[in-house]
């Protein structure tokens, strides 16, 4: 006769049965809520998400910079040599060893040289150009110098790709058919003015051949203490008649001091060294620190 399995066994497995679907749909939710492998902390308000991470890329809050530096750099047609003839190659133009082309030289130099004003740390360098209407116009481009540390390191690599930028962009600025240096001088008076830190110095290197528009009215920079180095650029024509070259020098410099510089250095293209820079402008700032 067949064993008849007792009711108490089937009640057992009925009252297990609740318990299981709990369990089971509690297994399901977890593997629902999972995080997936791409996800991370998504912005809110449609902000940019963090490609680098967050916790490993917090950064703080931005240093100012110590000291501020103006470039002030001449375009015109008369330190451009040969540049009228060759617009059909602008190439062979950037390439020619013209005072121009020696002056943009100047600019990566200088930056990398102040480096070694470690009292002055960050330094945020702009690049102006002179041309026939100076003031009217923004940075050509800037370059920011951090300041570096055995413990917080520095942007190095971002400054090295700023000046590679700048120089980029000053090889391929055409030249200007006049020459506004009072305007870029009043320029980067404005750009200068209340800055806070050691040293606010202006680089300015030109033929200091001055050609405004017929009818253009000459700036009158107003300057705040800055210091500033007159490179003066030779040219064929200052070549042929070297007299220029120091009656022009005595002119600017009597005038930009008249207009509120604290001291004026000059250094001419052959005779300019990246060391003097730094004493130059290490110098000034003491009175300032």
């Amino acid at each position: 006769m067949p064993e008849i399995s007792k009711p108490g066994g089937a009640r057992r497995l009925l009252s297990w049965w609740p318990a299981g679907i709990i369990a089971l749909g509690a297994i399901a939710l977890l593997y629902a809520l999972r995080p997936s492998a791409d996800a991370g902390i998504r912005p809110r308000g449609g902000a940019a998400p963090d490609s680098g991470g967050v916790s490993s890329r917090i950064r703080g809050p931005e240093i100012e910079p110590a000291a501020w530096f103006v470039y002030l750099i001449d375009i015109s047609g008369s330190t451009h040599v040969g540049g009228r003839r060759r617009r059909s190659n602008p190439d062979a133009n950037r390439q020619r060893d013209t005072p121009y082309n020696r002056a943009v030289g100047l600019i990566s130099q200088s930056v990398l040289g102040l480096r070694g004003l470690t009292e002055a740390l960050p330094q945020r360098h702009s690049v102006i150009a002179i041309s026939s209407a100076s003031l009217y116009q923004k940075p050509l481009c800037e370059i920011t110098v951090p300041r570096v540390n055995l413990f917080t390191g520095g942007d190095t690599v971002g400054m090295m790709a700023g000046i590679e930028r700048c120089d980029s962009t000053l090889r391929n600025t055409r030249w200007s058919a006049r020459t506004d240096i009072r305007g870029a001088l009043k320029l980067a008076g404005l750009v200068l003015e209340q800055k806070p830190g050691r040293v606010r110095g202006i680089i300015l290197v030109s033929d200091l051949e001055e050609t405004l528009r017929p009818g253009q009215e000459a700036a009158v920079p107003s300057l705040h203490g800055e210091c500033v180095l007159l490179v003066p650029q030779i040219t064929p024509a200052v070549a042929r008649t070297p007299s220029l070259l120091d009656k022009r020098v005595e002119i600017w410099r009597q005038l930009v001091l008249e207009w509120g510089a604290s001291r004026v250095e000059v250094r001419s293209v052959p005779a300019f060294s990246p060391g003097d820079l730094v004493r130059f402008f290490r110098e000034c700032g003491k009175g300032k620190g």
